[in-house]
């Protein structure tokens, strides 16, 4: 195999080849309320920034009612899988549960991606804020969601007593735009391969993305709505502003492509190697009904003999991941299905066994921590998530002025809607020189436990997980144009 072309690494423009980009709004090859399936044109280098957009109209009962997609992924809720694939079958990259994925991926980007899109462009609304010193003391030192000081109505709220969510991220009503909003998602965000490399299309075979839409079954699958709000069925995914948006890099000296062409070549039956992450997704559903005040659970994770980059952990109440008011079915919580004892709240603990070995991070994540157990255990790994998770715990008075009122956003209570409900737990097993760690002949083991944080009562551990195990992979571009795909780099 042959070593990437500089050209076909993801670069910053500071040092720019002589090159002409053209851009492309390409039509979807098929398409319906299920799946869309886009052709990628091949011309020149595929360019890491291409986008998805699209739009969609929410089916609701009143005039005035109206929704938004959930605040934590925006658009990305409408997007349950992305599959990149090649004209003779070779699944390059298969990206299940996306819209789960960027619950954990959403707030780190920029620890771990080079660039995104601005929220306003998927209509996220994501953004949180500290309280200050000002504010009651129960709130001091929490993270809350941000919005607009505005009541449902648009009336101000200069207590910050309401917040709401902006008027444009808004879907239907009489308050939002009239005209269903095109969204965008970045093919950077559904195939992270394209972080790192450009794939020089025109020496390749067809290469196809297809997208399985998300069904809007119920309410928090695709959007969310202020109290008082009918819906009254599943909205729309508007077929006729569906687009595939590129831009393809045509080098003016034809020695650049030349010389593409000639790496390619010389890989010899290799051809050109492409090394990147994927990510396999295990779903693990909490047996349902009242536990004591412990519940463990204990699973096989799959991924033997992987050669392994990290673990993201997502915990939706219930078996079939329950709705939340505010966030939808997109968020990771710790306090557990139903009702908690008096003042109690949950510890999440994950034990991950890897090579007979137990990795014991120190993630009962009640609050916002780094998980530094897992130094003493392989001191060459790195503590897990980039910077502090986001959360906000227990009974918090998160207004604006120093009264025990509690704040409320599109005329949900807040406290109860945001309490523990950050709380994604990961483990990064790349060592300090950004080496993976390589699994063995065992599958990965999970050691799961849920602690109530009272002596007296019980929880609810019902649970829908799921769990984001990074790993490398290879796909090769062959000298016949074919492509060809490796589980293991």
């Amino acid at each position: 195999m042959s070593e990437l072309p500089e050209q076909l690494r993801f670069q910053d423009m500071s040092r720019p080849y002589n090159a002409v980009m053209y851009s492309n709004k390409t039509n979807p090859v098929s398409s319906n309320q299920q799946t869309t399936r886009f052709e990628i044109p091949r011309q020149g280098i595929l360019s890491s920034n291409a986008l998805i957009q699209f739009s969609y109209t929410p089916n609701l009962g009143g005039l005035n009612d109206y929704g938004a997609f959930p605040p934590i992924v925006g658009a990305r809720a409408l997007i349950n899988r992305a599959v990149l694939s090649s004209q003779s079958g070779r699944v390059i990259m298969d990206t299940r549960r996306f819209n789960k994925k960027s619950i954990c991926e959403t707030n780190f980007r920029s620890a771990e991606y080079s660039r995104w899109l601005a929220p306003y462009l998927e209509l996220s609304n994501n953004y949180f804020d500290y309280t200050t010193p000002a504010e009651p003391a129960g709130a001091q030192g929490q993270i809350r969601m941000g919005g607009n000081p505005l009541a449902m109505d648009g009336t101000p709220s200069p207590s910050g007593l309401e917040f709401s969510n902006s008027i444009i991220t808004r879907l239907g009503g009489t308050t939002g735009p009239a005209a269903a909003q095109s969204v965008r998602v970045s093919l950077q965000e559904l195939f992270p391969l394209l972080y790192s490399v450009q794939i020089p299309v025109n020496i390749a075979e067809i290469l196809y993305v297809d997208i399985y839409w998300e069904q809007d079954a119920d309410d928090g699958d695709v959007m969310v709505t202020p109290t008082g709000t009918t819906r009254a069925g599943a909205g729309t995914i508007n077929q006729a502003d569906l687009n595939l948006l590129t831009d393809n890099l045509v080098y003016l000296d034809p020695a650049v492509m030349q010389s593409i062409e000639a790496a390619q070549l010389s890989g010899g039956a290799g051809g050109l190697s492409f090394p990147y992450e994927d990510t396999n997704v295990q779903e693990v559903s909490n047996p349902d009904g009242v536990a004591d005040t412990v519940f463990n659970l204990d699973r096989m994770l799959g991924c033997n003999e992987y050669k392994l980059t990290s673990i993201k952990n997502v915990n939706l109440n219930g078996q079939a991941g329950d709705n939340n008011a505010l966030l939808g079915k997109y968020y990771s919580s710790s306090q557990g299905s139903g009702a908690l004892p008096a003042g109690g709240g949950l510890t999440r603990q994950a034990q991950y066994v890897l090579n007979e070995q137990n990795l014991y991070p120190t993630n009962d994540a009640t609050n916002s921590i780094n998980f530094n157990r897992l130094s003493e255990v392989y001191p060459h790994i790195d503590p897990c998530i980039p910077r502090s998770m986001y959360g906000l715990e227990g009974a918090v008075a998160d207004s604006a002025v120093p009264t025990a009122v509690d704040q409320l956003f599109n005329g949900h209570n807040m406290r109860t809607l945001l309490s523990g409900n950050y709380n994604i737990m990961g483990v990064n097993l790349k060592d300090n020189s950004g080496q993976f760690f390589q699994n063995g002949n065992a599958p990965i083991r999970l050691v799961y436990q849920m602690v109530s944080n009272i002596a007296q009562g019980n929880f609810n551990a019902a649970a829908l997980q799921f769990y984001f195990i990074a790993y490398l992979r290879e796909f090769s571009l062959m000298p016949s144009g074919k492509f060809v795909v490796s589980d293991h780099a």
